[in-house]
């Protein structure tokens, strides 16, 4: 019977990847974790609405899931569609991009979009913060101020303890408006 040769195994250390030592100890402070929140100026509107939000990153565990469930739906509904016609279609309608900024506003509203300040009504009377509410709120805003937020949302250096003690203004200035 020959030798039995033992190689070395590679170092594994003894804590998990998380509880490794680093020298980029400095950068911890940069994390963003789920739960964590920036606020949302609409510098345009009457009384400057303040929307407190989550990322729409995949930090956003809720939020994550909910875009991969809603885009395994869509890839099913799409080869349903090209099995019953024999091809693709890759028209993009109007009717699809109203459809698929309806969908967004749902996402933000059931995950991203956790509270608000200085949200009126026509009547400029106070609305108070609801699921209903924001959804009405999020549909009733011009399409490029929606773009405005999603971008916000989808920027996780918003919401970096840094960026969150940010003044209004210096936000308006760093969203280029």
């Amino acid at each position: 019977m020959g030798a039995v040769i033992r190689l070395p195994l590679p170092f594994a250390s003894p804590l998990s990847p998380k509880e490794t030592m680093s020298q980029f100890g400095q950068l911890k402070a940069l994390h963003v974790k789920d739960g964590d929140t920036a606020e949302f100026f609409f510098s345009e509107l009457e009384g400057v609405p303040v929307l407190t939000c989550k990322p729409a990153t995949n930090i956003n565990k809720s939020f994550l899931n909910a875009v991969m469930a809603a885009s395994k739906q869509a890839s099913r509904v799409a080869k349903a569609k090209r099995k019953v016609s024999g091809k693709q279609d890759d028209t993009i309608t109007q009717a699809a991009i109203d459809k698929a900024r309806m969908d967004d506003i749902d996402l933000f509203v059931d995950h991203v979009v956790v509270g608000w300040e200085d949200v009126v009504n026509q009547d400029g009377e106070p609305v108070e913060f609801s699921k209903e509410n924001c959804r009405d709120f999020l549909q009733a805003i011009p399409p490029e101020m929606f773009t405005e937020l999603r971008l916000f949302c989808l920027d996780i250096r918003n919401f970096r303890p840094d960026a969150v003690e940010m003044d209004p203004e210096e936000q308006e200035t760093l969203q280029g408006n």
